[in-house]
This record gives structure tokens, C-alpha cells and sequence, in this order.
């Protein structure tokens, strides 16, 4: 695990070299944002703008926006409307 608060990130690596990607995981401060500018502090209605028809909508709540699938895939998590948390991995084995 690799962790930099001051920064809001945390990545975690596996295998026998740590070569494979776990997860990332955001949160404040961090200002870094996708490809389609979503970051920390993105209102919830841009990710159900922007990511429709990628939402699983059997697994995320009003807390969370699940994208792809527990078992792999982005979950925003949010905090009065607003992304508090993005995790980009397996939430589920």
C-alpha cells in the first residue's frame, strides 16, 4: 500500500513483485479529476449525467454510484450531494 493523505491518494499493489494494480482510492484533497473532469467535490448529478447507462443500479444507493460491477468497477461515494470518495477496484471478491 501506498499511501499520501496530504495528497488524498492511496493505491494499493499486489503479486509477487506488487506489478498488479488493486485499487486506487481519492479523497480530499485531492485535485485530480478523470478524463471527463469528475473529481472530489463533483456534484452527483454530473456522474448520473455522464455515466447513465454504466450504473449498476441493483447495487448503488444514495450513498454510493457504482459503475461497471462490485466486482470490479469506479464507486463515487458522496457526502451532501458532492463526491467525498472515488475507489476504482474490487469491492467484492
Amino acid at each position: 500500500e501506498w499511501k499520501y493523505p496530504s495528497k488524498g491518494v492511496e493505491v494499493v499493489m499486489g503479486g509477487k513483485t506488487n506489478a498488479t494494480l488493486h485499487s486506487i482510492t481519492l479523497t480530499a484533497p485531492s485535485t485530480l479529476k478523470n478524463a471527463d473532469g469528475i473529481g472530489i467535490g463533483s456534484p452527483r448529478a454530473d456522474i448520473e449525467k455522464r455515466y447513465a447507462k454504466l450504473i449498476d443500479k441493483s447495487e448503488s444507493r444514495e450513498s454510493t454510484i457504482i459503475l461497471g460491477s462490485v466486482y470490479g468497477g469506479t464507486f463515487f461515494d458522496f457526502e451532501n450531494g458532492k463526491v467525498s470518495r472515488i475507489f476504482v477496484g474490487a469491492g467484492a471478491e
